[in-house]
């Protein structure tokens, strides 16, 4: 029980923690994920696309520690040069709501498969949220996606309750592991 609640501790460890630096690097995919009606490109954008509606979308919070000029730059991955759109929020994303809070949005920086922001202003304090997505529904994959700026970039850490649930998951399973051992020895007894 200890070993596993020691290997939930280190895991936890390195898939939750803080990642600062000036430069950050988030991965994910949009394959499978949830939909939304995306907005349009703009800054902000005014109101949803006509064609980007139904898209499967990722996101990704994140908080800098200083204000200034930070560069997104998101890259499709695979299927190669799928054609990525990237939304920028502050403070909340509602994916029924996707003007609400909405910065900036972006398709093509580039060229097809790379969209993100040159030099947008972003303040120390605020929590923002990068939205990945594709320009039409269909449009989905695996991405990159590189924020530098002046400051830290810091992901957020999960808060105590996130942990206690964490924790207690993994007791619970140890004590199904436990209960069901003396039961399966029973039965080899008896057979």
């Amino acid at each position: 029980m200890k070993k596993l609640i020691l290997t939930a501790l280190l895991l936890g460890a390195g898939l939750t923690g803080p990642a600062t630096a000036a430069t950050v690097t988030f991965t994910g995919t949009t394959v499978g994920g949830p939909v939304f009606a995306r907005p349009l490109e703009g800054t902000p954008p005014l109101d949803l696309s006509g064609i980007g509606t139904g898209v499967a979308y990722d996101v990704k919070s994140f908080t800098v520690g200083q204000s200034g000029a930070y560069d997104f730059l998101m890259t499709g991955i695979e299927p190669d040069g799928w054609d990525t759109f990237l939304l920028l929020y502050a403070d909340a994303f509602d994916p029924a709501d996707p003007l609400a809070n909405v910065l900036a949005g972006n398709d093509d920086l580039g060229g097809i498969g790379v969209s993100g922001f040159d030099g947008f202003g972003l303040d120390a304090g605020t929590t923002y949220f990068a939205v990945a997505t594709g320009f039409a529904a269909g449009a989905e994959g695996r991405y990159a996606l590189r924020v530098a700026g002046p400051g830290a970039i810091a992901a957020p850490i999960p808060e105590p309750a996130t942990w206690a649930m964490l924790l207690a998951g993994f007791a619970l399973a140890g004590v199904a592991v436990r209960a069901r051992r003396p039961r399966t020895a029973t039965l080899s007894a008896m057979a």
